[in-house]
């Protein structure tokens, strides 16, 4: 997922998207391109003014890297204390020819090893486990009518297998549940989240798919914070 990255530099990129204010949660967001796109849902939700959001998203990030991207946000002295891990459709598509279900308990091996590592610094309420939303592959499979760069963008997501998505993720949804609960922590579906007609390439949100994104999260961290939760520096 290489479009609407948010890169300074060849580095993941650690970024506040607000002044610290309101009732003082401020969220490490780990995710792909959704998440480090621009007007993504981690700056609408920091635009509330009631939480602040730390961008620690990157363009194809998958499901082995959470680990080391939580590591460098506490080694870099990042002030947070709450976390969500909003990855997995990248471990899936079919340029990787590795079965479906062996993809989707990769994912969850990594996942586990990134919930474990927070547990370490974070109590399990304060870490969130974030099913990815869906793709719409139909869509991806037809030219756009009037936009030829669309076009092009919809090509290169069937030529990477995006199209073959949407049952891994049924069972990626699933299995994130399941490890949820395993571990006591919250999770967040967004499967069915985004509106079809709101993927524009068939794989990556619009604004209004953005905003359908933070609509389904910030009232799950809103309604699961305790105020004065101590601060991970």
């Amino acid at each position: 997922m290489n479009h609407y990255i948010h890169i300074l530099v060849a580095v993941t990129v650690l970024m506040p998207c607000a002044s610290w204010a309101g009732d003082g949660q401020r969220v490490l967001c780990v995710g792909d391109s959704i998440t480090a796109a621009d007007h993504s849902w981690v700056s609408l939700i920091a635009k509330s003014g009631k939480i602040e959001t730390i961008n620690a998203g990157q363009g194809g990030r998958r499901t082995g890297a959470a680990v080391e991207t939580f590591e460098t946000a506490v080694t870099t002295s990042q002030s947070f204390n709450r976390v969500i891990f909003f990855l997995g459709v990248n471990d899936l598509p079919g340029r990787d020819p590795a079965p479906p279900d062996k993809k989707v308990a990769l994912c969850v091996k990594n996942m586990e090893l990134a919930i474990d590592r927070a547990l370490k610094t974070l109590p399990a309420k304060d870490v969130i486990l974030v099913a990815p939303c869906n793709v719409n592959a139909e869509l991806m499979r037809q030219p756009h009518k009037t936009d030829a760069a669309m076009t092009k963008r919809r090509e290169r997501n069937v030529q990477k297998g995006y199209d073959i998505c949407p049952p891994i993720l049924e069972k990626l949804e699933s299995a994130y549940r399941q490890l949820a609960q395993k571990k006591g922590v919250q999770f967040v579906s967004l499967l069915r989240v985004v509106s079809p007609a709101n993927f524009p390439d068939g794989l990556h949100p619009d604004n209004a798919g953005q905003r359908q994104i933070a609509d389904a999260i910030q009232p799950v961290l809103v309604q699961t914070w305790k105020p004065g939760g101590k601060v991970q520096r």
